[in-house]
Parts: structure tokens; sequence; C-alpha cells
């Protein structure tokens, strides 16, 4: 999971680009506002997204929480921007 902060000096919408190339199943989230230290800019989205991928990608007991997405990794494409978690 790669999540990028919309306004991160550090990780560049390129470098975004050339990791999900380099992995094509992995997750991407691009949080708005949100500056290369994205848990201290904007925690609410960041505790959301990163407890939904755990739930999806970890086994408790043997068995995952939720079942594997059926479409591919959730993402937002570089570019798009996460402003809130409903």
């Amino acid at each position: 999971m790669l999540v990028r902060g919309g306004l991160s000096d550090v990780l560049s919408e390129a470098g975004a680009r050339d990791f999900l190339t380099l992995c094509p199943n992995s997750e991407y989230v691009n949080v708005t506002d949100a500056g290369h230290m994205i848990a201290g800019d904007r925690n609410d989205i960041f505790a959301a997204a990163v407890i939904a991928f755990l739930a999806r990608t970890v086994p408790v007991g043997g068995r995952l929480v939720h079942s594997p997405q059926t479409q591919g990794a959730r993402r937002t494409e570089p570019g798009e921007d996460i402003n809130d978690v409903p």
C-alpha cells in the first residue's frame, strides 16, 4: 500500500506512478492537503485507509476479516485525491 500526501515534497506523482508500475497489484491512496507526514496531517484519512487495507489483506486466526476484492486493488489514480472518508 502506498499512501502519498498530496502536498509531499518527498514523493512526487511521477514517483508514485513509477511505484505503481513496478508493483501493479499495490493499492494507492493520495491524500489531499497532507504533506509527507500524512498521519500527522490527516490522521483520519490515513487511519481509515490503513485499517481498510489491513482488514482486506491480513488474516486473523487463519482467515481474512473481509473477503479479498474481486476487481483488483483499490486505488486512486495519480492526480486524484481523497479529501475525506465517508
